[in-house]
């Protein structure tokens, strides 16, 4: 029996988003096996507006049945950012581009802001201004989407209001608050960085301009060719979600890769994206670090065709929904992501140029826990449970190490097909009819090395 009882008690009332530090576990039993006690996730758990606290643990040992024991989770490492959500002090603007006028409202109480400075800037033409008493600003010029509107009100947070109808000028910062109306492209040898704290609100369903070279026809940042750095902090994360007047669970498109594009993605957080990160067409590297996915599709990558860096690497990612990777390079590496999937596959490997590390990751899938159809990995540390196939490998070799794979007493815990070499050691298959299920015609060859123990 194990007890686990929080040290810490917190409210987590009017904030959106927090990060627990797990400084430390305390055992207080008599047997000493917090060795062998690990979280799945040390350095990030996330913490929604009337969300509870999912703390996941991987054990690598059956616990004897008389053993009681209380482990303390010590939560000093408490921080809490103010989110996104808390519109007091943030601004929106609404752009028309068929009466010149650009109107300035209090984002939470809809109330028109008077005295709001407001500067638009194309590149070419520049005009200033403060808005009436009516929040309502009306340059001389002709207003269109190439315009980057700049809005500045004394207790608010910066807007900007992102151009569109043609791809970024040269390198751009984002910071405070960003409103996109349409596509935002990253081209060749330009870059786009995304400072902490920033807070980025998307038009929902539908841009008002998609780029020529886009990869969907909803609103999306897309690096085609160029360089995103999403530099997000775990004091201060980056906040992309679907602004007002979207319906629907899926509003924007997400970030999107293509052309040799690349992105680094740190200490991020997506809300209602169709596929938070998702290259295809000769994508460049991909890097995502300490990022919830939770209420978006989550990772597709796609590196067959004329990637020049096909490399993932995914570390300390909460999703409920999966990673694909295809082509995956020498590098790539998923890393203490925790997956509980909608959907079939929490992480699904296919045709990877080299051998894919997966370590430290809880993953439970739908149907399987993790795929892999002609790829090498490298298990280690990992629990897979409750799904009704664990793990299939197709054509593929692997090496499980110091895992847990607790299944669903009607699947099994490895299904291993033909040409497939796996070795498997200090690690257990527990709770499934069958521990190892493997298809072989007789024709064709199949290894498989236990070192471990199955409880069936």
């Amino acid at each position: 029996m194990m007890n686990f009882v929080a040290l810490d008690t917190f409210d987590t009332t009017g904030y959106v988003d927090s990060t627990i530090a797990l400084s430390s576990a305390i055992d207080k039993s008599s047997n000493n096996i917090l060795n062998l006690l690990t979280t799945t996730d040390s350095s990030l758990v996330h913490i929604g507006v009337d969300d509870s606290i999912f703390i996941e643990f991987a054990y690598q040992e059956v616990a004897d049945s008389l053993w009681t024991q209380d482990y303390y989770i010590e939560t000093s490492g408490l921080v809490i950012k103010d989110g996104n959500y808390n519109d007091s002090d943030t601004l929106k603007a609404n752009v028309n581009v068929t009466s010149d006028d650009i109107t300035i409202k209090d984002r939470g109480s809809s109330s028109a802001i008077s005295g709001a400075f407001v500067h638009i800037d194309n590149g070419s033409t520049q005009e200033s201004g403060f808005t009436d008493g009516s929040g309502v600003f009306n340059p001389t010029a002709d207003l269109d989407y190439t315009y980057d509107i700049y809005v500045y009100k004394i207790g608010y947070r910066p807007l900007k209001v992102q151009h569109t109808n043609t791809a970024i000028y040269d390198n751009e910062i984002w910071y405070g608050d960003v409103q996109i109306l349409g596509d935002v492209a990253v081209e060749s040898g330009d870059t786009l960085t995304i400072l902490a704290g920033t807070n980025v609100y998307v038009k929902p369903t539908s841009a008002v301009w998609n780029y020529a070279n886009d990869l969907d026809d909803m609103t999306e940042i897309l690096a085609y060719g160029g360089f995103i750095q999403v530099a997000g902090t775990q004091e201060d994360s980056v906040y992309f979600q679907p602004d007002s007047g979207g319906t629907g669970y899926y509003q924007w498109a997400g970030i999107t890769a293509a052309n040799g594009g690349s992105c680094i993605i740190e200490y991020s957080s997506f809300e209602k994206a169709v596929c938070a990160v998702y290259a295809e067409n000769g994508p460049g590297r991909i890097e995502i670090y300490n990022t919830n996915l939770q209420d978006s599709v989550g990772i597709y990558t796609d590196f067959e065709d004329d990637s020049t860096d096909p490399v993932l690497i995914v570390e300390s990612v909460v999703s409920n929904l999966g990673i694909y990777a295809n082509y995956a390079g020498d590098g790539s590496a998923i890393t203490n992501a925790n997956i509980e999937s909608e959907i079939a596959y929490p992480i699904y490997l296919e045709n990877s140029r080299d051998t894919v590390l997966v370590e430290a990751c809880t993953l439970s899938g739908d149907e399987y826990s993790l795929v892999a159809l002609s790829s090498d990995l490298s298990i280690k540390n990992c629990l897979f449970k409750d799904a009704d196939y664990n793990l299939a490998i197709l054509t593929s070799n692997c090496i499980i190490d110091s895992s847990l794979i607790r299944g669903s007493t009607a699947g099994f815990g490895i299904g291993i097909s033909y040409y497939s070499d796996v070795k498997m050691t200090n690690s257990t298959i527990d709770s499934c009819n069958i521990g190892v299920w493997v298809l072989v015609p007789s024709l064709y060859f199949c290894k498989f090395v236990l070192g471990s123990k199955m409880l069936l």
